[in-house]
């Protein structure tokens, strides 16, 4: 089941001239956050997914949680050298995965985002 994310503090924009093609198109330039988050559970399990769309700046950024975790947390990044970076079939591999551990997560945890990045965070709760 989703879950509801509260962001605070800064969440800096840029300004998105155009999106999308055809009749959906948005014409009329708009702000567009660089910080976005989702948040999932089914059971004990938990998720986190955070997007960090900045071009060339990490954010430090801090969870706070309703309930206490019970488990280390699994971090997945997904990674490229810039945001042009993709797996097409015509050059080597640009885009990884990288995984690690949060070994001392618990319900106040700060967290780096590094620029360009997806980041996926797994947990269980008590």
């Amino acid at each position: 089941d989703l879950m509801r994310v509260e962001m605070t503090g800064d969440n800096p924009d840029w300004t998105c001239q155009q999106a999308g093609t055809g009749d959906d198109a948005i014409t009329e330039p708009f702000k567009m956050p660089y910080l976005h988050a989702y948040a999932v559970e089914d059971g004990i399990e938990r998720g986190l997914i955070l997007i960090n769309l900045s071009p060339g700046q990490d954010f430090e950024v801090n969870l706070y949680l309703p309930r206490k975790p019970a488990t280390p947390a699994k971090v997945w990044q997904l990674v490229g050298q810039d945001l042009v970076s993709n797996n097409e079939m015509e050059h080597e591999v640009q885009v990884v995965v990288k995984e690690s551990q949060i070994s001392e997560f618990g319900r106040d945890t700060s967290l780096l985002l590094p620029a360009h990045t997806l980041s996926v965070i797994s947990w269980q709760v008590q």
